[in-house]
């Protein structure tokens, strides 16, 4: 089995460090098929990375995908349509990763024994888990939720980070890939896209430590770059969660899923201090409630499963 692979990196105001990461990509002991930047950075006339980025293109090093509305699950739908290749890694724009990298997804895809897998990812703060050693997954719409991605062994998850994320391309479309609805920081976008993809496909996802990265956690940019959810009105940090839970239907279940969300947002330690921005918490909570319900009678907005149309 000979796999093709493509490497798809949405980005959003991150150019410096998004060159960093496709230079860790180009710097590959085997490289991927082909690398698709799903960029949706509005670029000044005369940027420098920009012009480097249509330099990378124009050589064939990179496919330069431009966006002009900032959203993960719209970007990653995106990079998985664009593709050429039998499997699709999705990677966040601001990781480092060893020269064999690649090589170490290419080996968990020879394995045939998933239909998708998931990385290591190690956060600034973190090191890899090595006490890991059992894991309690919990049920219905918290299974896996509580999940540490840099755990040192192997786990069959229903929960997955979009930034260390290889995929079957078909079984991925066969699942309706990402879900647009989630919008804003599109919070719980991928646990609910592993959850349907694991249904569609009769699989669990794998977890695996050796295509380790680490995320730099860069705060500035970022296709989830929104105002500080402490203190905003916005519904941008809400929503997904809500939408995660409504998606389970109106029953028992997500009705204390949502009320439970509502409880902790509230228990904040900076709210001990600023209790004033309560209101504000409760208006922004109370918005991304309501923008869930209406998007679950709206549906949800799935990519087309016809392999060739997709093409």
């Amino acid at each position: 089995m000979n796999a093709s692979l493509s490497v798809v990196l949405p980005t959003y105001n991150r150019g410096a460090v998004l060159l960093d990461t496709l230079d860790f990509l180009f710097a590959q002991s085997v490289l991927p098929g082909e690398i698709i930047v799903v960029d949706q950075t509005q670029y000044v006339s005369g940027d420098e990375h920009a012009s480097r980025l249509s330099t990378l293109h124009k050589r064939g090093k990179i496919i330069w995908v431009r966006r002009t509305e900032p959203s993960i699950p719209q970007a990653m739908n995106q990079g998985l349509i664009t593709s050429s290749s039998d499997w699709v890694l999705f990677l966040d724009d601001d990781v480092e990763f060893a020269r064999d990298f690649i090589q170490e997804h290419l080996r968990q895809i020879e394995k045939g024994d998933a239909l998708a897998h998931v990385g290591q990812i190690v956060q600034p703060w973190q090191e890899p888990n090595t006490r890991m050693l059992k894991y309690e997954s919990g049920n219905g719409l918290y299974e896996d939720l509580d999940f540490r991605f840099n755990a040192d062994r192997e786990f069959r998850i229903r929960n997955c980070m979009a930034g260390n994320l290889c995929v079957s391309r078909e079984a991925a479309l066969n699942a309706g890939g990402f879900d647009e609805n989630f919008t804003g920081s599109a919070f719980r976008f991928e646990t609910e896209f592993c959850k349907r993809f694991c249904l569609r496909n009769k699989t669990l996802f794998k977890y695996t430590p050796t295509p380790k990265l680490d995320h730099l956690y860069v705060k500035s940019g970022g296709t989830r770059a929104h105002a500080n959810h402490l203190t905003s009105f916005s519904p941008a940090h809400s929503m997904g969660d809500y939408y995660y839970a409504l998606l389970n239907g109106l029953n028992m279940a997500s009705a204390l899923y949502v009320l439970r969300r509502l409880v902790f947002s509230l228990k904040a330690k900076f709210y001990l201090k600023k209790p004033w921005y309560i209101p504000v918490r409760i208006v922004a909570e109370v918005r991304g409630l309501v923008n869930a319900i209406l998007s679950i009678k709206k549906g949800q907005s799935l990519v087309s499963c016809d392999l060739e149309t997709a093409r």
